[in-house]
């Protein structure tokens, strides 16, 4: 007997119809996608870059040509309009009623580097441009602003790429609820700010810092100058510290830019980024040509790849952490710095701003910020200097974190900054490809750090302290004395803590 029916032809009919029209409207929408990737991204980039460039962007594209044509927010600089501005200011609460937006004009507004809010329209994680506002209607208040810097979404795919770790979502997060003036860390103001969820494009509307100053890392900041943004970290750190004051907050927006950032680092370390890393780091000294030495080979060689399972799974640097809110960027070009040297900076870019170690933005500060002049004892006097104003915002602290605990933090982010700004930030890093001393003396840096610091050593010891509980999976890590804490530190510290530890804590 024969089983097929009319039935079963017509309903095999519609399914082949149904597959051959779902084809071509998948075959439109990356036709689109490459429309779109081609017009859109920067034509020097390889064919290559541009397909990768549309599998990315499919998802969320066609919603983002829509939203572009619809939307009162600019996400290019082409889109910033009288009508644009006038309706962002508005929906802000900065634009009152009986005030209009009469005329905006655009000047270049970008990090290059000379490092100054000048220049090239664009900086390393965005598209930016200064915005000059006349008004007409009546009387302006006092915080409607006549110019400010309107940050965008970036256009090359690396730094687009770099945004769907979350890290744009984080800084929409920091200035919607305030994070840094929460703590009285120095920000530029926001006038207005908007988040895309499906296309993960941020809008902020920035305080223009063109009074002050940023310097390239090459030039650095004084002694003076990082010391003025340590005080200003450890006020951040001091005020966010510790998983009681972030978890009991009352805010459930905050708590979401907490819970979420602090495994925006972590999801970089992942098994293929890891591996990738010797590698890279090979590619980046051939590009730049400048000497990778072995020193950086084998932190990257005989602790990263060998510890790559352990990394991925557990995160352990960060198991036996005590936690607070970091900049995690803290690069001279990212510090505007007042003609007072003394005086609080104002930092920006808080793409990584995250959950993590208070030393993680101590030991980046010092290895990004003082290339020209950075040893040991300048190490140590920031150190210091850091350290007492982290006990004099937080004089609770005093016995619960100490000194060697704090120098135990400082080599661990040595390590972990040196892997991220080698993998995960290379793109970054090829940005001073047209400024070959940077890169020179910023890996001549690191090399000493590590050197001095011993920190391969120190991260293979907390590596063989991760311990897995075979039944329920929960990962912990054997805890540590602080006289054992401080045997596996150099003994430059060691002498340094004897020195200045009863004092300091």
């Amino acid at each position: 007997m024969d089983g097929a029916t009319d039935s079963d032809g017509t309903m095999l009919e519609f399914a082949y119809a149904a597959a051959g029209w779902g084809l071509a409207v998948i075959a439109a929408l990356y036709a689109l996608a490459a429309t779109y990737a081609l017009v859109e991204h920067d034509p020097k980039e390889s064919i290559y870059t541009c397909l990768i460039t549309t599998l990315m962007w499919l998802p969320s594209g066609p919603l983002n040509i829509v939203h572009r044509m619809l939307s009162d927010v600019p996400t290019r600089s082409s889109d910033i309009t009288t009508a644009r501005v006038e309706a962002c200011l508005r929906q802000s609460g900065r634009l009152p009623k009986e005030l209009r937006v009469a005329d905006v004009s655009l000047s270049p507004c970008g990090v290059h580097e000379s490092g100054a809010l000048k220049g090239e329209p664009k900086g390393l994680l965005s598209e930016m441009c200064r915005v000059t506002c006349t008004y007409e209607g009546g009387p302006l208040p006092a915080d409607l602003p006549t110019t400010f810097v309107v940050k965008m979404p970036p256009t090359e795919f690396g730094a687009r790429l770099f945004g769907r770790l979350g890290c744009f979502e984080n800084e929409y997060y920091f200035y919607k609820e305030k994070v840094g003036d929460r703590a009285n860390f120095q920000t530029p103001e926001c006038y207005f700010h908007a988040y895309n969820m499906v296309t993960g494009e941020l809008t902020l509307f920035l305080e223009d810092l063109g009074h002050l100053k940023s310097l390239p890392p090459h030039v650095g900041l004084s002694k003076t100058q990082n010391k003025a943004l340590l005080t200003a970290c450890a006020q951040l750190h001091g005020h966010y510290w510790g998983v009681d004051v972030l978890s009991a907050t009352s805010d459930p927006n905050l708590s979401r830019f907490m819970s979420q950032a602090d495994t925006a680092l972590l999801g970089m370390l992942g098994d293929f980024i890891v591996k990738g890393a010797s590698k890279m780091a090979g590619t980046l000294a051939k590009e730049l040509d400048v000497h990778i030495s072995e020193g950086y080979q084998g932190l990257l060689v005989d602790f990263f790849e060998p510890n790559v399972g352990v990394i991925a799974e557990t995160g352990f640097f960060a198991l036996d952490r005590p936690f607070t809110i970091i900049h995690g960027d803290c690069r001279s070009d990212n510090i505007f710095v007042p003609e007072d040297p003394t005086k609080p900076p104002t930092a920006v870019d808080y793409q990584v701003t995250q959950l993590g170690m208070a030393a993680w933005d101590v030991a980046y500060a010092a290895m990004w910020n003082l290339i020209p002049i950075l040893d040991q004892a300048v190490e140590l006097e920031m150190i210091h200097h850091y350290y007492g104003e982290l006990m004099r915002v937080r004089p609770g602290l005093r016995g619960e974190y100490s000194l060697v605990d704090f120098g135990h933090d400082y080599v661990t982010a040595i390590g972990y900054i040196t892997y991220i700004n080698c993998v995960a930030f290379g793109d970054i890093v090829k940005n001073f490809k047209k400024s070959p001393t940077t890169v020179q003396m910023w890996y001549r840096s690191i090399d000493q750090m590590q050197e001095r610091w011993e920190v391969t050593e120190l991260l293979r010891h907390s590596a063989s302290r991760v311990q897995k509980d075979p039944k329920t999976g929960a990962v912990t890590m054997a805890p540590l004395s602080r006289r054992e804490r401080l045997a596996v530190l150099p003994k430059f510290f060691r002498d340094f803590v004897g020195e200045h530890g009863a004092a300091l804590e």
